[in-house]
């Protein structure tokens, strides 16, 4: 079955891959390869949560969402001085995307140099208005994120028990080094 296409300005939808050490520019590609074959496999049938990922390696300017850029100074925060890849999406999630997200930890702890990775989905902030939104600081973004750290297995099992939170930064790490 096709997912629909909804986007919406306010619904954020960001994954954060970072190095322990470094990382040596073939293993970036590695991991973002892993990634395009992901969306080139379902290119024509679907529309998987891996489409909705744009690879960010510098701050969004957008004039019509104020959002991007803070979110992307949270995720670069977050990722401190090691290496990493972001990606953001300005899509809703799907009841379906619980399934594709767990492909995503799959396919991105498959990689031996992968150990953590963040998730993070912000919805519309629908009891805010769009111009408190569009004058959210970073710190009160940042003050309106919880934040909780799992293993891989139990980031899986929060996914099929559909206990997915909302305005949460999932620290994931992978199960065994």
């Amino acid at each position: 079955m096709k997912k629909s296409k909804r986007m919406g300005t306010y619904e954020h939808f960001c994954v954060l891959v970072t190095a322990q050490g470094n990382w040596k520019d073939e293993d970036i590609r590695e991991i973002k390869q892993s990634l395009i074959d992901e969306r080139v496999k379902h290119q024509a049938e679907d529309y998987p949560l891996i489409m909705k990922f744009v690879h960010r390696t510098e701050k969004p300017v957008y004039s019509d969402c104020q959002l991007c850029a803070p979110i992307y100074d949270l995720l670069v925060n977050v990722q401190g001085n090691y290496q990493g890849i972001i990606y953001q999406g300005h899509h809703y999630l799907d009841p379906e995307d619980s399934t594709d997200m767990m492909d995503v930890v799959k396919i991105l702890f498959g990689n031996r140099k992968v150990k953590k990775i963040y998730i993070l989905y912000l919805d519309s902030f629908r009891e805010l208005k769009r111009d408190a939104i569009n004058s959210m600081t970073y710190d009160e973004l940042q003050n309106s994120i919880k934040t909780e750290k799992s293993s891989k297995s139990d980031f899986l099992n929060i996914l099929k028990k559909d206990q997915f939170q909302i305005r949460t930064l999932y620290e994931i790490l992978k199960d065994a080094y």
